[in-house]
């Protein structure tokens, strides 16, 4: 399941990319990233973040555990506060 989920993550960045002038991009653009977090940390911040996040357009975000890290996908000015998020997290665990 995490695969599938991993994957349905990155097949989506290579649909939503378009080859245009990085200048032109705007915020809303989602784009793929990676967060660095404890392996057994993963699955629940991913839930915590995914819940937070879940009426925010273009948001995904999928625990990655073997690689402990988070996938996320979302617009650029959501991935910095996503990032926010996942170092207030750990810091209070």
């Amino acid at each position: 399941m995490r695969h599938l989920i991993v994957n349905s993550l990155l097949v989506a960045a290579f649909v939503c990319a378009t080859p245009i002038d990085a200048s032109a991009q705007d915020s809303i653009t989602p784009s793929l990233q990676t967060l660095k977090v404890p392996a057994a940390q993963a699955r629940g911040i991913a839930t915590t973040l995914s819940l937070q996040y879940r009426d925010v357009p273009g948001v995904q975000i999928a625990p990655d555990v073997p690689n402990e890290q988070l996938v996320v996908m979302a617009p650029q000015a959501t991935q910095a506060a996503i990032a926010t998020s996942v170092k207030n997290l750990l810091t209070f665990r």
